[in-house]
């Protein structure tokens, strides 16, 4: 109803001990990954990222929910984007398998039509936002007592022609972008590689569990963009509301891969 407040909403597992998809205001979604924990978040659209002028954030104004009939049918989410540049229609497919080891793991099919409003300098399919405040190779840099704290590690690309490429992230004093060119690109993500909780020493956050993200278009024969930018980001505990952790005073570096048209 008008008026109420909700920013989104949270699909709850059977048990209703957790969540496993969130819509989190704006066009930002999120699923969790194997382990029940969160990472990255994706986004419907990213309009003029790393622009001269500000981005813009279109939000889901609207949204539908149709279940399933049995247990493992997918769930479906219709989705009304609405901006001062674009509007559109999403039709999310969500289906969450577990397997014998109580593992899970979320699979998304996501279609959209999209209408321009006006002309639009930088549009991004596709795009998703991570943190990253320092790695094994960047500790100096920081005086917390752990020894990294990120929610993903590394941008990955499979091209077309088969060949994977893997671009580490780092906490950068200014915005830094990073393009990949390509025909037919089969998929990419945000990843976290590193798996050893000795690495991180955080048993309240455990940022070895979180989240994968990946995408791989349906589109054929399209020459497309593969794009990262990198954000440096003082955030101050009032300004910042994260479900899981002590996540506090972290410089955040908002690091989106979308496909890029052009």
């Amino acid at each position: 109803p008008d008026g109420a407040g909700f920013a989104g909403f949270r699909v709850m597992a059977p048990d209703l001990k957790t969540d496993w998809f969130a819509a989190v205001g704006a066009s930002y979604f999120r699923s969790s990954g194997p382990y029940n924990q969160y990472g990255l978040s994706a986004r419907g659209i990213a309009i003029d990222t790393a622009m001269s002028h500000p981005e813009e954030f279109p939000r889901f104004s609207h949204y539908w929910i149709e279940g399933g009939s049995g247990t493992r049918a997918p769930l479906t989410i219709y989705a009304l984007l609405d901006g001062p540049s674009l509007t559109g229609a999403y039709r999310m497919s969500l289906e969450r398998l577990t397997d014998a080891r109580d593992v899970h793991r979320v699979v998304m099919e996501i279609e959209s039509v999209l209408f321009a409003r006006k002309d639009i300098a930088r549009l991004g399919v596709a795009p998703f936002s991570s943190m990253f405040w320092y790695g094994e190779a960047s500790r100096i840099q920081s005086a917390d007592w752990r020894p990294e704290i990120h929610d993903s590690d590394g941008l990955s690309v499979l091209t077309g022609s088969g060949e994977r490429i893997w671009r580490p992230i780092n906490n950068s004093p200014k915005v830094i972008t990073s393009a990949f060119i390509d025909k037919d690109v089969q998929g990419f993500g945000l990843l976290q590689r590193d798996r050893d909780f000795v690495h991180y020493l955080d048993d309240g956050v455990f940022y070895e569990r979180t989240r994968r993200f990946g995408s791989s278009p349906s589109t054929s024969g399209a020459r497309v963009r593969c794009t990262s930018w990198r954000f440096q980001r003082m955030m101050k505990p009032s300004t910042i509301s994260l479900p899981i952790g002590r996540r506090q005073n972290l410089s955040r570096v908002a690091r989106t891969a979308a496909i890029v048209t052009g």
